[in-house]
């Protein structure tokens, strides 16, 4: 496991740029550095575990979270004043916060205008 440290700019968090070659590093690091140097509190549930390997050059703070938690497939969701990163997956303790709710209004057709809908699913979501 290596260490890495960060550059940034000053300004605003979102808008600090980081520069660092990450390889193999542990993604709870990496996520504490970045956490560290932007000056946001960024908390990631039990489920974030792995390495990365990655290169960013001048990258945003929330571009820097999207391309190192990419390739475990882990997001990342804003909140009012932090950061929670987590799996999607229903089981997971931080799916509830990170899953955005959406009602969507259909127009209304006569059922010969419907286009089929998709099969329910089945079982959890």
């Amino acid at each position: 496991m290596k260490s890495a440290a960060w550059a940034g700019e000053a300004g605003r968090p979102a808008n600090k740029l980081s520069s660092n070659a990450l390889m193999d590093t542990d993604i709870r690091n990496v996520l504490s550095d970045i956490s560290a140097q932007a000056g946001v509190t960024i908390i990631a549930d039990e489920s974030v575990r792995g390495h990365v390997n990655a290169e960013l050059k001048n990258v945003p703070l929330e571009k820097a979270l999207e391309i190192v938690l990419a390739a475990g497939g882990y997001v990342v969701s804003k909140k009012e004043d932090y950061y929670l990163v987590g799996s999607a997956q229903p089981q997971t303790p931080t799916f509830a916060a990170l899953s955005e709710v959406r009602i969507v209004k259909l127009a209304r057709r006569p059922p010969s205008r419907r286009r089929s809908c998709p099969p329910r699913r089945s079982g959890p979501m």
